[in-house]
């Protein structure tokens, strides 16, 4: 679980880091923003994102809560909440508007689709090959 402090920022001073977190990750080029998530982020909290990535594409997909979690690892309510979350504000992935930001997401959900369609076996190969890859 990440922790957080319990001492309250005021909301404007709030607005101003999370403005200036968004921009500074999204200046970066490819291989430096790797290197900053990596050293900015812990591996829990890395793994929370892209589980949330993920929900967001397999929603995307029309895959029930129910699934999604059972692939995942996560409790149906966390994908509900995300679910509703997504809902209200009318955001989507498939939305991005840039040929960059639609090349990630598809080789997103293809990198997830082709794990998920294998057995559990196969699928710890895939991953520990792709780490080799990529990690």
């Amino acid at each position: 679980m990440t922790n957080i402090s319990k001492k309250r920022l005021e909301p404007k001073v709030l607005k101003t880091i999370n403005y200036q977190f968004i921009r500074t990750i999204s200046q970066l080029d490819q291989r430096s923003t790797e290197i900053f998530l990596e050293d900015f982020l812990t591996a829990t909290e890395r793994t929370m994102l892209a589980k949330r990535l993920a929900i967001l594409l397999l929603l995307e997909e029309d895959f029930s809560p129910y699934r999604i979690a059972h692939l995942l690892q996560v409790s149906t309510s966390t994908v509900r909440r995300l679910h509703a979350r997504i809902s209200l504000k009318k955001m989507s992935p498939n939305k991005k508007t840039t040929s960059e930001s639609n090349k990630f997401f598809k080789e997103f959900r293809d990198f997830l689709f082709e794990g998920l369609s294998m057995s559990p076996k196969r699928r710890m190969k895939w991953l520990d090959d792709f780490e080799k890859k990529y990690g």
